[in-house]
């Protein structure tokens, strides 16, 4: 949740972005003693690197909710029957997916990690076990620690884990297992998400319903998301 509207966090995140460039164009031509600090360069890069992607993250925000009013009405009759298990395979890999599927961040923080071994390698002539350290955690240890806190969600919640029969028509999408009897309509969805393997329907920031994609056939699934789409809340698609 954020306190600003997408176009003021653009504006804010330029503006940031814009003071950081500043401040190395003032560096420059006063020749400062600061660009022999590796700190320096550390800190600046780390805050360019996290700006740019709250920039990014803020413009796709901002185009999403612009196109909100170019939604082509769903017309035809809506009624899908189905039913299934969602696999904690294709759950784990739609969670990591979304950690670690922008490459362009996997790229740039490699290099940052890359970048400081190297350094102290250069200028110590020995590795320093910090540097070394905090690699090992983010690369080895953090993702171990990330399975089993997905692997504890998905155990503690009965509607991903358990048999589903699912009903979706124009006026709900009725999820019932052994422990749930969920009807929700779709005017109480404020978001939505397209990926790989599922339909992600929010009902907020953090609490969605699955709609496993291997419950459905192609027909369906071409038919639920041109209904998912003309819906007026944002839809995000990940290829």
């Amino acid at each position: 949740m954020t306190f600003f509207k997408p176009k003021t966090l653009v504006i804010i995140y330029s503006i940031l972005l814009a003071l950081i460039l500043f401040n190395l164009l003032f560096l420059v031509i006063e020749a400062s003693e600061r660009f022999t600090d590796f700190s320096f360069f550390y800190v600046y890069g780390i805050g360019f690197v996290a700006i740019l992607f709250k920039l990014k993250k803020a413009i796709e925000q901002m185009k999403s909710e612009a196109n909100l009013g170019n939604k082509i009405a769903f017309t035809d009759t809506l009624h899908i029957n189905t039913s299934g298990t969602i696999e904690f395979k294709r759950y784990l890999k739609y969670q990591f997916g979304l950690i670690f599927g922008n490459t362009f961040q996997v790229i740039v923080s490699t290099s940052i990690f890359l970048m400081i071994i190297i350094w102290s390698m250069y200028n110590t002539k020995e590795i320093d076990f910090v540097l070394i350290a905090v690699p090992i955690f983010v690369l080895i240890i953090f993702p171990i620690l990330l399975y089993r806190n997905i692997k504890k969600i998905y155990q503690s919640h009965k509607i991903l884990n358990e048999p589903q029969q699912i009903e979706i028509n124009n006026e709900c999408v009725h999820i019932v297992t052994s422990h749930v009897d969920s009807k929700v309509k779709w005017s109480s969805f404020i978001k939505a998400s397209d990926n790989k393997y599922f339909f992600v329907l929010f009902q907020s920031e953090q609490l969605g319903i699955f709609i496993d994609k291997s419950f459905l056939t192609d027909e369906q699934i071409s038919t639920l998301r041109t209904y998912i789409n003309s819906l007026p809340i944002p839809v995000k698609l990940y290829k």
